[in-house]
């Protein structure tokens, strides 16, 4: 399974994981989360980051809106129906999901820490399937905790160790990044 599929799959599990936990809500089969109207944001936005853009416009009905350093084309936005903004912070303050599709270079090392989960919506999801390195560990696991975020999922920790607090999160979903069809679910 590629990036692309395993950010859309991984956002549709958070989504499934948040109906499923509403009081009263007796929908053990979801399949298909109401994720029309809602508002991903992406930072990053290369091959991965477009395709990800263009699968939750057209496929899942959500309002994109990108933050990346360099300006995109307005025709590359038009054509996926997305918006640039300049500030991250921008970004995290409207996303109902935050995906991460940068590099891994030294200036990108913990892009999303306790400052920045503080501006995200107290229901909004983050989803990182690109480095983890991009995430601070500690700031994910004290977000968790205390509800200040919905939920997360990371890929595998690019060998890493994970954050002995964090791996015990409820509201984490983790993968092993692999090519194989199947993703290993060990929340």
């Amino acid at each position: 399974m590629g990036p692309v599929d395993r950010t859309i799959d991984l956002i549709l599990r958070l989504a499934r994981r948040r109906v499923c936990a509403l009081p009263g809500s007796k929908i053990p089969g979801l399949t298909a989360p109401e994720l029309a109207g809602q508002t991903i944001g992406i930072v990053g936005f290369g091959k991965v980051g477009q395709a990800v853009a263009r699968r939750a416009r057209f496929e899942l009905g959500m309002e994109v809106v990108i933050h990346t350093r360099s300006r995109v084309a307005p025709v590359t936005l038009a054509r996926l129906g997305a918006r640039q903004v300049n500030r991250m912070e921008d970004l995290l303050e409207v996303a109902d999901v935050v995906t991460l599709h940068c590099n891994s270079s030294a200036g990108n090392r913990h892009i999303i820490d306790a400052p920045q989960m503080d501006r995200m919506k107290e229901e909004a999801v983050l989803v990182n399937t690109a480095c983890a390195r991009l995430v601070d560990q500690t700031a994910l696991a004290q977000s968790l905790m205390f509800d200040m975020i919905g939920g997360a999922a990371m890929d595998h920790f690019d060998g890493a160790r994970i954050d002995p607090v964090l791996a015990h999160c409820e509201g984490l979903l983790r993968t092993k990044a692999s090519t194989r069809p199947a993703l290993t679910l060990v929340a």
